[in-house]
Formats: C-alpha cells, structure tokens, sequence
C-alpha cells in the first residue's frame, strides 16, 4: 500500500514540474504613442513565480503586468517565468505602426478658368500601404481620389489631404491654390509682370473700387467785398469695367468768410464745364454771415456716365465773390483691375500688399 502512495506522489511531483509554462499573451499592433499592456497571468506552474520580461538584453519588468510606450518600429519582448528550480521562456511581438506621411504636392498660383491638378502620389507609407485619400477645403469634402482635377473660383484655397493607412492611422498635409483674377491685366495678350503692375498702381493709390471722393484744397480767392472764399474740389469714379458706366455724384465743398460786416449770400450761379456735368446748390440760401464769420456751403456735382476722364474746372459766382471748383473725373475700364479678388494675401483687408503678392506672382510659370 506504501509504495502505491509514493508512486502517486511521485507522479504528482513530475506533473508539476512539467505544468511550468510561460505565457507572455498575443502579439500586438498599435499606434504611436499607445501604452502596451503585457500581462504574464496566463503564465502556468507551481509554488512562487516569478516573472521577467526582456528585450535583446535590456530588462523592462519584473512584474507579472506592467505597460510600456514602445517606439516606431518591430519590438520582440521575452517573458521568462521561473519556480524556482526550473524556467520557461515565451516571447511576443509588439509591431508599433509607422504612421502614413501625406505629401498634398506644391503650392499652385494659376488665372482662372484654369484646370488644377491634385496629386497625392508623394504619399507614402513605409510599413504598409495607403487605403484612403481625402481632400478637403474648410472641411468641405473636395475628393476621395489619389488624384482629380478641379477649377476653383477666384481667390486664396487652403486645400487639405488627409491619408489613412492600413492600420488606420492618418497624416494631413495642406497647400495652397490661389487663383488670380487675371493675369493680363493690361490686356497685351499675354501675362507678364507688366500686367499685373496695374494692380499695385492702382491699390497704392486707393482706386480699388468704384465710387466718388472729394477733398478740399485751401486756395482762397477774395472778393471787393471783403468776403474771401476757398476753391473746392471732387473726384468722381465712373465704372465702365463691365459695360456702359452709371453717373455718379460727389460733394465740392468751399468756405466763405466775411470781413468785418455781415453779409447775405444767395444761391450761386453755377455754369457746367462740359456735357453731361451739372452742378447744384445744396445749402437753404439766402445765408447771412455775420461779421468775421466762416461759412461752409456745399455744391453737388453730378457727372454723366459717358464723360470722358479728365479735369474739369468751373466757376462759382456768388454776387462779385468767385471761386474754381476742380473736378476730376476718372474711368475705371476693362483694362484696370476686377477689385473682386483684392484680397490675395486672405488677412480680411484689402491693401497694396495684395497688389505687391499678384505682381509677384505674375512672375511665376505655373
């Protein structure tokens, strides 16, 4: 009976011997930048176990868990499980996925109507392959392709791709496609820096939109009354741009002072300088100014839409009192610039630094 009880306990001993085994878990593929969580608990024997975990020679853990950032790359880590007398190793790998690196090719400056090709070929992936493309503008879907070919309107377009690898993760690369409004802006068949020129001429000069101005020049003339009176001035814009310009109308403004008795002035006599230019009073007369006074009286000039440009000077007759009213008429034509697309730097204000970055660009073979 003695000797069937060792026999059982010896076969209980080699059992658990033989029942030590190491189990290190699954192999993983993971993202950059995600904790690896290794969990050795799988691992089978008797007594006390103890646990370490390895890479090449270098020592990560002595726990039977643990987390780790593992770098770029293919990681092979060994979890060796000992009782005590006997050992037993298992090993794991640990893939941490290469992220895609999107290429949206160059930035592209091109007159419109103009066909732009978008190329997402410089894209890559060094562990894998590319399965989706996306490209976007302010979030809007553009295209899931590789590559497409699109117009785009007038102006600056901040164009995104967005690439996912096999793994899912993503890499996102911008460009730019700024569409000028044209490029032969003087009209000379073909585009040169000369064209656009235009554009910066006219931006520095403030002319970038259509409209009347006026200012005031501070000539005085005096009168045998004693009463002197400054000459005014106005400037009209006629926008023939786009076909047969509308007349537009501007403010001259002249200032009376009297001498040391009062005065009353009545409504001026305002003869018109050329065809289509009318003059007209807009103050309530009779004005009485008192002695040592200053007035301030307006006169609305109206010009037609088919005056010619050019400076035009007219007299005010107010009694023996006289004054110049200058009025200078300019067209803006087909060969000056659309002021549509002004703002080619995208800062939200129209300057003369946009001009300077069309001028530049003119420059550019695209």
């Amino acid at each position: 009976m003695n000797w069937i009880i060792g026999i059982i306990l010896l076969m209980a001993l080699a059992s658990g011997a033989a029942a030590l085994e190491a189990d290190a878990g699954n192999d993983q593929h993971i993202s950059p930048g995600t904790m690896v969580e290794l969990d050795g608990s799988g691992s089978t024997g008797t007594g006390t176990l103890t646990y370490n975990w390895t890479e090449g020679g270098t020592i990560l853990s002595g726990q039977v868990l643990f987390s780790h950032e593992f770098s770029i790359g293919t990681h092979t880590i060994t979890l060796t499980v000992s009782d005590g007398n006997d050992t037993d190793t298992d090993a794991i790998v640990v893939r941490v996925n290469q992220p895609p690196i999107a290429d949206a090719g160059e930035d592209r400056f091109v007159s419109p109507d103009t066909y732009v090709k978008l190329d997402a070929s410089g894209s890559k992936d060094l562990d894998g392959s590319i399965a989706s493309y996306k490209w976007t503008e302010d979030e809007v879907e553009l295209s899931t392709k590789k590559s497409f070919n699109k117009i785009f309107g007038y102006g600056v377009h901040r164009i995104a791709l967005t690439v996912t690898d096999d793994f899912g993760d993503q890499d996102t690369d911008c460009m730019v496609v700024m569409v000028l409004l044209r490029g032969d802006l003087n009209c000379d068949g073909v585009v040169t820096p000369a064209g656009a020129a235009i554009t910066l001429q006219l931006a520095a000069c403030g002319e970038c939109a259509a409209g009347a101005g006026m200012t005031s020049a501070p000539i005085t003339q005096k009168s045998a009354l004693g009463m002197s009176m400054t000459d005014g001035t106005c400037k009209v814009v006629l926008d023939a741009r786009y076909g047969d310009a509308e007349a537009q109308e501007a403010v001259a403004t002249l200032t009376l002072t009297t001498g040391d008795q009062s005065i009353t002035e009545y409504p001026p006599a305002l003869p018109s300088p050329e065809s289509g230019i009318t003059l007209t009073a807009l103050d309530n007369y009779p004005i009485t100014i008192s002695g040592n006074e200053s007035v301030d009286v307006r006169i609305n000039v109206r010009v037609a839409g088919d005056v010619a440009e050019g400076t035009y000077l007219t007299t005010a007759y107010f009694g023996d009192s006289t004054a110049t009213i200058t009025i200078n008429v300019r067209r803006l034509t087909r060969y000056d610039l659309d002021c549509e697309i002004a703002d080619a730097s995208g800062d939200g204000e129209v300057t003369s630094l946009d001009a300077l970055m069309i001028l530049q660009m003119a420059e550019v073979h695209t």
